[in-house]
Protein backbone atom coordinates (compact mmCIF):
# COMPACT_ATOMS: atom_id res chain seq x y z
CA UNK A 1 0.00 0.00 0.00
CA UNK A 2 1.48 3.39 -1.01
CA UNK A 3 1.50 6.62 0.98
CA UNK A 4 -1.58 7.99 -0.75
CA UNK A 5 -3.62 4.92 0.17
CA UNK A 6 -2.36 5.08 3.72
CA UNK A 7 -3.37 8.71 3.97
CA UNK A 8 -6.89 7.77 2.86
CA UNK A 9 -7.17 5.70 6.06
CA UNK A 10 -6.32 8.60 8.35
CA UNK A 11 -7.63 8.54 11.87
CA UNK A 12 -10.62 10.79 12.52
CA UNK A 13 -10.10 13.20 15.37
CA UNK A 14 -13.36 12.31 17.12
CA UNK A 15 -11.95 8.88 18.02
CA UNK A 16 -9.92 10.64 20.71
CA UNK A 17 -13.05 11.68 22.62
CA UNK A 18 -14.87 8.36 22.41
CA UNK A 19 -16.90 9.07 19.28
CA UNK A 20 -17.04 7.75 15.73
CA UNK A 21 -18.00 9.16 12.35
CA UNK A 22 -20.26 7.25 9.98
CA UNK A 23 -22.01 8.51 6.90
CA UNK A 24 -21.00 12.07 7.64
CA UNK A 25 -22.58 11.95 11.12
CA UNK A 26 -20.90 11.85 14.55
CA UNK A 27 -22.05 9.16 17.02
CA UNK A 28 -21.10 8.07 20.50
CA UNK A 29 -18.63 5.21 20.20
CA UNK A 30 -18.46 1.97 22.15
CA UNK A 31 -14.82 2.57 22.98
CA UNK A 32 -13.71 4.72 25.93
CA UNK A 33 -12.38 8.22 25.28
CA UNK A 34 -8.62 8.52 25.68
CA UNK A 35 -8.81 12.33 25.82
CA UNK A 36 -11.49 14.29 27.64
CA UNK A 37 -13.19 17.01 25.63
CA UNK A 38 -11.48 19.81 27.57
CA UNK A 39 -8.03 18.35 26.81
CA UNK A 40 -9.11 17.82 23.21
CA UNK A 41 -10.07 21.49 22.98
CA UNK A 42 -6.71 22.55 24.40
CA UNK A 43 -4.91 20.39 21.82
CA UNK A 44 -6.84 22.14 19.04
CA UNK A 45 -5.83 25.49 20.47
CA UNK A 46 -2.23 24.31 20.47
CA UNK A 47 -2.55 23.32 16.81
CA UNK A 48 -3.78 26.81 16.00
CA UNK A 49 -1.02 28.49 17.98
CA UNK A 50 1.75 26.49 16.36
CA UNK A 51 3.81 28.76 14.10
CA UNK A 52 6.98 26.66 13.78
CA UNK A 53 9.10 29.62 14.86
CA UNK A 54 12.88 29.06 14.56
CA UNK A 55 14.62 29.55 17.88
CA UNK A 56 17.27 32.21 18.34
CA UNK A 57 20.07 32.21 20.87
CA UNK A 58 21.03 35.88 20.98
CA UNK A 59 19.10 39.04 20.24
CA UNK A 60 21.73 40.20 17.73
CA UNK A 61 21.19 37.02 15.70
CA UNK A 62 17.41 37.04 16.07
CA UNK A 63 15.90 37.10 12.58
CA UNK A 64 12.49 38.60 11.94
CA UNK A 65 10.11 38.08 9.07
CA UNK A 66 11.18 41.39 7.49
CA UNK A 67 14.93 41.08 8.08
CA UNK A 68 16.83 42.69 5.14
CA UNK A 69 13.52 43.97 3.73
CA UNK A 70 12.33 46.68 6.11
CA UNK A 71 13.61 50.22 5.49
CA UNK A 72 13.22 53.38 7.54
CA UNK A 73 11.08 55.86 5.58
CA UNK A 74 12.91 58.80 7.15
CA UNK A 75 16.48 57.94 6.17
CA UNK A 76 16.04 54.92 3.82
CA UNK A 77 18.42 52.83 5.91
CA UNK A 78 17.80 49.19 6.82
CA UNK A 79 15.99 48.43 10.06
CA UNK A 80 17.33 45.40 11.88
CA UNK A 81 15.37 42.99 14.04
CA UNK A 82 16.13 42.58 17.73
CA UNK A 83 14.39 42.24 21.11
CA UNK A 84 14.58 43.42 24.69
CA UNK A 85 13.88 41.58 27.93
CA UNK A 86 11.72 42.81 30.77
CA UNK A 87 12.12 41.25 34.20
CA UNK A 88 14.10 38.48 32.54
CA UNK A 89 10.87 36.89 31.28
CA UNK A 90 9.08 38.80 28.53
CA UNK A 91 10.65 39.42 25.14
CA UNK A 92 9.58 42.42 23.12
CA UNK A 93 10.51 42.15 19.44
CA UNK A 94 11.06 45.27 17.41
CA UNK A 95 12.84 46.64 14.35
CA UNK A 96 15.45 49.31 15.03
CA UNK A 97 16.68 51.97 12.60
CA UNK A 98 20.45 51.59 12.08
CA UNK A 99 21.03 55.35 11.88
CA UNK A 100 18.97 55.97 15.01
CA UNK A 101 21.15 53.52 16.90
CA UNK A 102 24.36 55.18 15.67
CA UNK A 103 23.41 58.86 15.77
CA UNK A 104 20.79 59.19 18.47
CA UNK A 105 17.14 58.28 18.77
CA UNK A 106 15.66 61.75 19.24
CA UNK A 107 16.03 62.80 15.59
CA UNK A 108 14.55 59.61 14.10
CA UNK A 109 10.76 59.11 14.48
CA UNK A 110 11.10 55.56 13.10
CA UNK A 111 13.79 54.65 15.61
CA UNK A 112 11.97 51.47 16.69
CA UNK A 113 8.81 49.73 15.50
CA UNK A 114 6.95 46.86 17.12
CA UNK A 115 7.93 43.77 15.13
CA UNK A 116 4.74 41.75 15.39
CA UNK A 117 2.60 44.77 14.55
CA UNK A 118 4.49 45.71 11.38
CA UNK A 119 4.72 42.05 10.26
CA UNK A 120 0.99 41.51 10.71
CA UNK A 121 0.13 44.75 8.92
CA UNK A 122 2.46 43.94 6.03
CA UNK A 123 1.03 40.45 5.46
CA UNK A 124 -2.57 41.70 5.69
CA UNK A 125 -1.93 44.59 3.31
CA UNK A 126 0.09 42.52 0.85
CA UNK A 127 -2.55 39.80 0.74
CA UNK A 128 -5.28 42.34 0.08
CA UNK A 129 -3.23 43.92 -2.69
CA UNK A 130 -2.53 40.61 -4.41
CA UNK A 131 -6.13 39.41 -4.08
CA UNK A 132 -7.40 42.60 -5.66
CA UNK A 133 -4.90 42.16 -8.53
CA UNK A 134 -3.46 45.60 -7.98
CA UNK A 135 -0.17 44.15 -9.15
CA UNK A 136 -1.27 41.99 -12.07
CA UNK A 137 2.19 41.51 -13.55
CA UNK A 138 3.72 39.66 -10.59
CA UNK A 139 5.34 36.57 -12.15
CA UNK A 140 5.98 34.68 -8.92
CA UNK A 141 2.75 32.67 -8.96
CA UNK A 142 3.98 29.87 -6.70
CA UNK A 143 5.13 32.26 -3.97
CA UNK A 144 1.99 34.39 -4.29
CA UNK A 145 -0.22 31.30 -3.98
CA UNK A 146 1.71 30.20 -0.90
CA UNK A 147 1.27 33.63 0.70
CA UNK A 148 -2.46 33.63 -0.01
CA UNK A 149 -2.98 29.99 0.94
CA UNK A 150 -4.08 28.71 4.37
CA UNK A 151 -0.75 26.85 4.78
CA UNK A 152 1.13 30.15 5.22
CA UNK A 153 0.91 29.91 9.01
CA UNK A 154 2.41 26.40 8.97
CA UNK A 155 5.59 27.44 7.13
CA UNK A 156 8.97 27.83 8.80
CA UNK A 157 10.15 31.40 9.32
CA UNK A 158 12.98 30.91 6.80
CA UNK A 159 10.52 29.80 4.11
CA UNK A 160 8.22 32.76 4.81
CA UNK A 161 11.17 35.12 4.47
CA UNK A 162 12.21 33.46 1.19
CA UNK A 163 8.70 33.94 -0.22
CA UNK A 164 8.55 37.61 0.80
CA UNK A 165 12.02 38.32 -0.59
CA UNK A 166 11.00 36.70 -3.87
CA UNK A 167 7.92 38.91 -4.17
CA UNK A 168 9.20 42.15 -2.63
CA UNK A 169 12.24 44.32 -3.16
CA UNK A 170 11.75 46.30 0.06
CA UNK A 171 9.24 47.31 2.71
CA UNK A 172 9.09 50.77 4.26
CA UNK A 173 7.08 52.29 7.07
CA UNK A 174 6.53 55.62 8.77
CA UNK A 175 5.16 55.81 12.30
CA UNK A 176 4.55 59.57 11.97
CA UNK A 177 2.13 59.31 9.04
CA UNK A 178 1.07 55.76 9.96
CA UNK A 179 1.97 54.43 6.53
CA UNK A 180 3.30 51.11 5.33
CA UNK A 181 4.47 50.49 1.78
CA UNK A 182 6.38 48.05 -0.37
CA UNK A 183 8.08 47.73 -3.73
CA UNK A 184 7.64 44.62 -5.87
CA UNK A 185 10.75 42.80 -7.03
CA UNK A 186 9.82 42.70 -10.71
CA UNK A 187 9.10 46.42 -11.06
CA UNK A 188 9.63 49.79 -9.44
CA UNK A 189 5.96 50.07 -8.53
CA UNK A 190 5.71 51.48 -5.01
CA UNK A 191 2.41 51.09 -3.14
CA UNK A 192 1.59 52.74 0.18
CA UNK A 193 -1.27 52.20 2.63
CA UNK A 194 -2.54 53.39 5.98
CA UNK A 195 -1.47 51.16 8.87
CA UNK A 196 -1.34 51.32 12.66
CA UNK A 197 2.36 50.49 12.91
CA UNK A 198 2.56 51.61 16.54
CA UNK A 199 0.04 49.19 18.01
CA UNK A 200 1.24 47.10 20.92
CA UNK A 201 1.20 43.36 21.29
CA UNK A 202 0.57 40.97 24.14
CA UNK A 203 3.42 40.64 26.61
CA UNK A 204 3.21 36.86 26.34
CA UNK A 205 3.63 36.62 22.55
CA UNK A 206 7.32 35.81 22.54
CA UNK A 207 7.04 33.51 25.53
CA UNK A 208 4.50 31.39 23.65
CA UNK A 209 6.64 31.34 20.52
CA UNK A 210 9.71 30.36 22.52
CA UNK A 211 7.82 27.49 24.15
CA UNK A 212 6.63 26.30 20.73
CA UNK A 213 10.18 26.45 19.37
CA UNK A 214 11.35 24.17 22.17
CA UNK A 215 8.77 21.49 21.42
CA UNK A 216 10.14 18.16 20.09
CA UNK A 217 10.31 17.96 16.29
CA UNK A 218 8.14 14.84 16.25
CA UNK A 219 5.40 16.64 18.19
CA UNK A 220 5.52 19.68 15.89
CA UNK A 221 5.40 17.44 12.82
CA UNK A 222 2.35 15.58 14.16
CA UNK A 223 0.65 18.89 14.91
CA UNK A 224 1.48 20.05 11.38
CA UNK A 225 -0.08 16.84 10.01
CA UNK A 226 -3.31 17.64 11.88
CA UNK A 227 -3.25 21.21 10.59
CA UNK A 228 -2.89 20.03 6.99
CA UNK A 229 -5.58 17.39 7.43
CA UNK A 230 -7.99 19.97 8.84
CA UNK A 231 -7.33 22.27 5.88
CA UNK A 232 -7.99 19.38 3.50
CA UNK A 233 -11.20 18.45 5.33
CA UNK A 234 -12.33 22.06 5.01
CA UNK A 235 -11.52 21.92 1.26
CA UNK A 236 -9.08 24.80 1.68
CA UNK A 237 -6.36 22.53 0.29
CA UNK A 238 -7.25 20.40 -2.72
CA UNK A 239 -4.57 17.70 -2.64
CA UNK A 240 -1.03 16.72 -1.65
CA UNK A 241 0.42 18.20 -4.84
CA UNK A 242 -1.00 21.63 -4.01
CA UNK A 243 0.30 21.37 -0.45
CA UNK A 244 3.74 20.39 -1.77
CA UNK A 245 3.78 23.41 -4.05
CA UNK A 246 2.69 25.88 -1.38
CA UNK A 247 5.05 24.58 1.31
CA UNK A 248 8.06 24.10 -0.98
CA UNK A 249 8.36 20.48 0.17
CA UNK A 250 8.45 17.34 -1.95
CA UNK A 251 5.24 15.27 -2.25
CA UNK A 252 7.02 12.38 -0.52
CA UNK A 253 7.86 14.62 2.44
CA UNK A 254 4.23 15.75 2.68
CA UNK A 255 3.26 12.05 2.55
CA UNK A 256 5.61 11.26 5.44
CA UNK A 257 4.12 14.10 7.49
CA UNK A 258 0.53 12.99 6.86
CA UNK A 259 1.40 9.36 7.56
CA UNK A 260 1.73 10.26 11.26
CA UNK A 261 -2.06 10.39 11.32
CA UNK A 262 -2.02 6.61 10.90
CA UNK A 263 -0.63 6.22 14.41
CA UNK A 264 -3.06 4.97 17.03
CA UNK A 265 -4.85 7.57 19.18
CA UNK A 266 -2.92 6.36 22.23
CA UNK A 267 0.47 6.94 20.57
CA UNK A 268 -0.61 10.29 19.16
CA UNK A 269 -1.82 11.38 22.58
CA UNK A 270 1.53 10.41 24.10
CA UNK A 271 3.49 12.30 21.43
CA UNK A 272 1.42 15.46 21.89
CA UNK A 273 1.05 15.44 25.67
CA UNK A 274 4.07 13.60 27.11
CA UNK A 275 6.53 15.88 28.92
CA UNK A 276 9.46 13.46 28.80
CA UNK A 277 12.56 14.11 26.68
CA UNK A 278 12.35 10.74 24.90
CA UNK A 279 9.96 12.10 22.24
CA UNK A 280 12.71 14.43 21.03
CA UNK A 281 15.22 11.58 20.75
CA UNK A 282 13.31 9.12 18.57
CA UNK A 283 14.76 9.09 15.00
CA UNK A 284 12.51 9.71 11.98
CA UNK A 285 13.18 6.39 10.26
CA UNK A 286 11.77 4.48 13.24
CA UNK A 287 8.57 6.51 13.11
CA UNK A 288 8.21 5.63 9.43
CA UNK A 289 8.42 1.94 10.24
CA UNK A 290 5.81 2.51 12.95
CA UNK A 291 3.33 4.15 10.56
CA UNK A 292 3.73 1.20 8.18
CA UNK A 293 2.05 -1.02 10.79
CA UNK A 294 -1.75 -0.73 10.66
CA UNK A 295 -2.64 -2.94 13.62
CA UNK A 296 -2.81 -0.69 16.66
CA UNK A 297 -1.85 -3.51 19.03
CA UNK A 298 1.25 -4.21 16.94
CA UNK A 299 1.94 -0.48 16.86
CA UNK A 300 1.81 -0.38 20.66
CA UNK A 301 4.36 -3.18 20.95
CA UNK A 302 6.64 -1.59 18.36
CA UNK A 303 6.27 1.84 20.01
CA UNK A 304 7.31 0.37 23.37
CA UNK A 305 10.31 -1.30 21.73
CA UNK A 306 11.35 1.93 20.01
CA UNK A 307 11.23 3.85 23.27
CA UNK A 308 13.21 1.20 25.13
CA UNK A 309 15.88 1.11 22.43
CA UNK A 310 16.09 4.91 22.41
CA UNK A 311 16.52 5.07 26.19
CA UNK A 312 19.36 2.57 26.09
CA UNK A 313 21.46 4.72 23.76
Amino acid sequence: MDNQERNNQRIKNVIYIGKIEYGGQIYEGQHPAIIDEETFKKVQEKLAENRMIRRSTKNTDCSGLLTHLLKCKTCATTMFHTYSLKNGKHKYRYYLCSNAQKRGYNSYPNRSINAQAIEDDLITTLRTTLKENKHKSCPHKTEVNALLSPVWDTLFLEEKRRILKTILKEVHCDVTSHKIGFVFNDSNLRLEFDADVKKSRSKTTWRKETEIAREPKLRKTLILAHQLQRLMDEKRIENVAQTSDWMNLSPSRIGHILSLLLLSPVIQHEIICDNGKIIDLIPKYKIRSLTAEFDWHQQADLWHEIKQTTLQK
